[in-house]
């Protein structure tokens, strides 16, 4: 490839760096199955908005529920009183359910979730339903339509979105946990806040990074093209020095999902292998060789320890033993990290191991 190739590639490269994607802190919520349906997030409203739940935060999230219904002008002079009945997936007579009925002293509250839904439910019949419950109480009905837009396709309903009951509920939350901090369901208040910010990772488009993208697609594939076929040169490369410098050392490579290069020697036998493995971490590029022992016995670990160096090499990690196959293949995993991010210091590391590997299956087998 011609150096003004390259050099082009240096400077998409560069360009690209502008839109790297912020890390954002992962939830609770992150790791259930149902985190993007609306089902789970009604729950946890249901739970945390009841001022008497056991989550001992008292009206904590009512009252930022409040404010931000009453910075709508015409709830502005509306007093919302307190919650004397609130109910998830509430049934009308015609069989349809409410997401969230909240009955206080002075209103029905009426509320609908919306996440990546469309705004189609019977709301007529809601409201209708409220009316029928209103008759002898004299109570406001108000409706509410909470999404991400926070916008509402429904007469008469009252468009909210999470982030604004994030923004309201996050400063009476802050203050619990100063005043209260022992209580873990802060923890849990706090997450649940979080996962419903997340929501707007996915809505919050960076179209910039997107025009970036399209404008230089067929350069980006060119790039992974050349990565991959890059990297299986050097393997081959490495494969060939490999037979050359180890007497009987027949090499065989294995491209693991994960991202590990496994060099095998076929005259052992079996699968004990050296892994050259290139990743991430941490926003750097780490370059790590695992030695993979297979079933060596107890008595001899020692020996394959001192052989590789583990006390001596300050290029070592750790160490562990990991047992597959019910217990038929026990796996002796010893970590290396290559001081340098270079072809010479990651040459020296993963030939020096292979070596020592070979010695260990001869030797100690």
């Amino acid at each position: 490839m011609q150096l003004p190739t390259f050099e082009h590639y240096k400077q998409l490269l560069k360009i690209a760096k502008k839109y790297k994607i912020p890390p954002r802190e992962k939830t609770f919520f992150d790791t259930a199955i149902r985190n993007h349906y609306e089902n789970p997030t009604t729950e946890l409203l249901e739970f945390f908005l009841k001022p008497t739940e056991s989550h001992d935060l008292g009206d904590l999230f009512w009252k930022g529920f409040c404010d931000v219904l009453q910075q709508e002008e015409n709830l502005s002079k509306l007093d919302l009183g307190n919650i004397t009945k609130l109910e998830r997936e509430y049934v009308t007579h015609q069989g349809n359910r409410i997401d969230l009925w909240m009955e206080t002293d002075t209103c029905f509250i009426l509320l609908e979730a919306k996440i990546y839904h469309h705004q189609n439910n019977p709301f007529q019949d809601y409201v209708q339903f409220a009316q029928s419950k209103n008759q002898s109480k004299n109570k406001q009905i108000v409706g509410v339509i909470l999404s991400i837009e926070g916008q509402s396709k429904a007469k008469g309903w009252l468009g909210l979105s999470y982030q604004q009951i994030v923004n309201s509920i996050r400063p009476y939350l802050a203050e619990q946990m100063l005043t209260n901090p022992m209580n873990k369901w802060n923890l849990f208040a706090r997450e649940f806040l979080l996962h419903l910010e997340s929501y707007y990772r996915i809505k919050n488009l960076d179209m910039n990074r997107v025009q970036f993208i399209l404008d230089h697609y067929k350069e980006i594939e060119e790039l992974q093209r050349l990565r991959t076929s890059t990297i299986s040169e050097v393997v081959d490369n490495l494969s060939q020095q490999l037979n050359e410098m180890i007497d009987g050392y027949e090499s065989e490579n294995k491209y693991e999902s994960w991202g590990g290069i496994r060099f095998y020697n076929k005259a052992w036998g079996n699968k004990s292998n050296t892994t050259l493995l290139i990743k991430q971490e941490d926003g750097q590029t780490v370059v790590k060789v695992i030695t993979y022992i297979l079933n060596l016995s107890l008595e001899r670990e020692e020996e394959a320890f001192s052989i590789l160096g583990t006390q001596t090499d300050s290029r070592y990690l750790d160490q562990k033993v990991e047992n597959y196959r019910r217990g038929t293949e026990r796996w002796l995993c010893i970590y290396w990290r290559s001081p340098e991010n270079n072809l010479t210091a990651i040459t020296d590391l993963l030939f020096e191991k292979v070596k020592l590997l070979d010695t260990i299956e001869r030797t100690l087998k």
